[in-house]
């Protein structure tokens, strides 16, 4: 199992990006504690509580504050979520892709 959710910390209010992250930070510190369900179009998916999470992030520009990216930091590293480059999601697309081949 393997979930992924993309941020852009380029975004100009911080303040609702770092509240969309805190929300977001909740959602996975719950899936890490118990696992969960996902609903789908095609009916329930259990997530396991060791489900690889990672978040590919667009970061802010060379100069920039962002406090929403310090709050991303700090759930991220308390989360075991694997930060990722936009660049590292082409590699993060194949080994996907690579895991579905394996269950057909």
């Amino acid at each position: 199992m393997q979930l992924v959710q993309c941020w852009s910390f380029q975004l100009p209010n911080q303040d609702e990006l770092a509240e969309q992250v805190k929300s977001w930070s909740w959602v996975v510190h719950e899936l890490r504690q118990q696992g969960g369900v996902l609903g789908t179009a095609h009916g329930e998916l259990e997530i396991p509580d060791g489900a690889e999470i990672a978040a590919v992030c667009i970061l802010p520009r060379e100069g920039d504050e962002s406090s929403a990216y310090a709050e991303a930091r700090e759930a991220f590293l308390e989360n075991r979520v694997t930060q990722l480059t936009p660049e590292d999601a082409d590699g993060l697309g194949a080994q996907a892709a690579q895991l579905l081949g394996a269950l057909r």
